[in-house]
């Protein structure tokens, strides 16, 4: 199946993008159910959590198709708010098969050594790689925010997805004066 939409253009859109999650079969069945234009106009991309949705890729590969959107999949790892394995290679084996289908694919930073082969089988693909961080308890400092997007940098990821918990008004003032102060990966 072609792209819906390359992954370049979600990358560089000059609005904010709306993501719907499907992490449930559930909820997938229900987003199949609607229109495609209910479903263009709930948001503007679906992300599929594959290591919480825990379908074959046969049933993946019949469902993708019929969003009718672009397609973001995720396979987080254990310590980033995923479930199931920690080693590499069983998200690789979630995400792999069904790269096709994605306009983009979500590795974490911590992963990104180990899942390469991967990043680069996508970009084969013209899948963008967005390389994510996750802090569920609090916005880290400055130095530990500005040294994931050096990695993401490093490691060639198209995006870098920041994802942290705001305690207060200053947390989301950092970080909108840390993504203002400096060239950037979008």
């Amino acid at each position: 199946m072609p792209q819906l939409l390359s992954s370049k253009n979600l990358l560089l859109s000059t609005r904010p993008l709306t993501v719907g999650v499907i992490s449930q079969p559930e909820t997938l069945a229900e987003v199949l159910a609607q229109s495609p234009a209910q479903r263009a106009a709930a948001c503007d991309l679906f992300e599929l959590r594959l290591d919480l949705l825990k379908l074959d890729t046969a049933e993946l590969r019949a469902a993708i198709p019929k969003l009718d959107l672009p397609v973001l999949l995720t396979a987080r790892h254990p310590a980033e708010g995923g479930q199931g394995t920690e080693a590499a290679g069983g998200r690789i084996a979630l995400l792999e098969p069904l790269l096709d289908l994605a306009s983009l694919i979500d590795i974490e930073l911590r992963s990104a050594g180990d899942m390469r082969a991967l990043m680069q089988k996508a970009r084969g693909l013209s899948v963008g790689v967005l390389g994510s961080f996750h802090d569920f308890q609090a916005t880290p400092g400055d130095e530990v925010l500005k040294g994931a997007i050096e990695a993401a940098q490093t490691f060639g990821f198209d995006a870098v997805k920041l994802a942290t918990y705001l305690n207060g008004p200053d947390d989301l003032m950092r970080l909108m004066k840390l993504l203002t102060g400096h060239r950037r990966l979008p």
